[in-house]
């Protein structure tokens, strides 16, 4: 797959960005047109970089693991320290019904994390939604001594470049940030506690695997 494919808008909108420069943007349904056959086997793939975005080593200890009841957490993992992560992944905006699955995953996988992974698209979709950040952040400050939680999104972007662009479409990889609980009413992708954490392509003309 080109990133000419993978485009889907060009613009320097975002707030935050300096004058003059313009980002070309990523639809995931196009790089992982499945959450389950797809998306999933990648974030698998790539905990190494999940793990720091968490600030901790992740080692993958299970996928569609069952918790009773026709319940699976997408991804099982555990850090250096032993602890248990339940990791949910999702593509779009954020919404309702994986929101409510996350406390459930944690009583059931008995938990020390549940992690929300979502990749969205930029240009069309809002990704964490304020009601759902709030809503994280009261179950992380309540449940602390239980369970923690954490928000991670993945976006499909270019780096910045200068405005207007080319025809040649500059590489687009996926980027993960650390979504700020402190501030659910910020927008995702500027609350980042660490720097983009960015795949590298093989290649131009190459999607990342």
């Amino acid at each position: 797959m080109d990133y000419e494919r993978l485009a889907s808008g060009v613009g320097g909108g975002i707030a935050g960005d300096p004058p003059g420069v313009c980002h070309w943007f990523g639809d995931p349904r196009k790089l992982w047109p499945s959450e389950t056959r797809d998306f999933v086997p990648w974030l698998i793939d790539h905990l190494d970089l999940l793990g720091q975005c968490l600030g901790t080593p992740l080692t993958f200890t299970g996928h569609e693991v069952g918790i009773g009841e026709g319940l699976r957490v997408d991804i099982m993992a555990a850090d250096d320290a032993g602890r248990r992560i339940a990791i949910e992944a999702q593509i779009g905006s954020s919404d309702a019904e994986h929101l409510g699955k996350l406390p459930m995953y944690g009583v059931m996988a008995n938990a020390d994390l549940v992690v929300w992974v979502l990749a969205y698209d930029r240009v069309r979709q809002f990704g964490f939604c304020y009601q759902h950040t709030r809503t994280l952040q009261l179950l992380d400050d309540h449940l602390r001594e239980r369970m923690r939680f954490a928000a991670v999104a993945v976006t499909l972007e270019s780096d910045l470049v200068p405005a207007p662009v080319d025809s040649k479409v500059p590489p687009i990889i996926p980027r993960l940030r650390l979504r700020d609980l402190s501030k659910p009413g910020r927008y995702p992708d500027r609350d980042s506690a660490i720097p983009p954490l960015a795949v590298t392509p093989r290649s131009p003309d190459v999607a990342v695997a």
